[in-house]
C-alpha cells in the first residue's frame, strides 16, 4: 500500500439510533418520581398547616389594659357631648384627649369633626347698615315738591 487511502465508504459501519438512549430514564418512572414528590410536598403543608394555630398569642396586661379602656371611654364620652349637640364641650373633651395622646388618630379625627360643627352651629354675626345720625326737626320736615304742591291747593294745612 502507497499510502493514499482508498477505501470506499459505501458500507456504512455506524451503529443505528434507537428509540433509548443509554442513561435516561423512561418517561413513566420520571412521571412516577415527580407525582412522590409532588404529593409528598402537599403532605408536608397539611402536616404543618394543621399544626399551626392561628390565633394570635399576644399577652396584654393589666396596665394596658386599664388604659385601652381609658381611652375608649374618653373617647365615647367626646362624641357623646358631640351626638348631644355640646359642640364646645366635645371640642375641649377632644382637646384633652390630644393633650394626653397627641399622636391619635381618631381623636384628631373627632376634634376636627367637632370643631366644624361647633363653627357650623355658632350664630353668625353680621352688620347690615349703620345708623344714620338724627336730623334735627327742621331738617325732617322737608319742603314739598312742585307736584305735591299743586295737587296740595285744595287741602288745607
Amino acid at each position: 500500500m502507497d499510502g493514499t487511502t482508498d477505501k470506499v465508504f459505501d458500507d456504512d459501519v455506524t451503529p443505528a439510533i434507537t428509540g433509548q438512549t443509554a442513561g435516561v430514564l423512561p418517561s413513566s418512572v420520571s412521571f412516577s418520581i415527580i407525582g412522590f414528590l409532588a404529593a409528598a410536598l402537599i403532605a408536608t403543608i397539611a402536616v404543618i398547616h394543621s399544626q399551626t394555630d392561628a390565633t394570635p398569642t399576644g399577652v396584654i396586661t393589666p396596665k394596658q389594659l386599664s388604659e385601652f379602656v381609658a381611652k375608649k371611654n374618653a373617647l365615647t364620652g367626646a362624641r357623646a357631648l358631640l351626638d348631644a349637640g355640646r359642640y364646645d364641650d366635645s371640642v375641649q373633651a377632644y382637646d384633652n384627649f390630644l393633650k394626653r395622646y397627641p399622636k391619635s388618630i381618631a381623636g384628631q379625627q373627632g376634634r376636627a369633626e367637632a370643631v366644624k360643627a361647633a363653627d357650623a352651629h355658632k350664630a353668625k354675626t353680621t352688620v347690615t347698615a349703620q345708623a344714620s345720625k338724627s336730623r334735627s326737626s327742621k331738617e325732617t320736615a322737608k319742603k314739598p315738591s312742585l307736584w305735591q304742591r299743586i295737587f296740595r291747593r285744595n287741602r288745607t294745612k
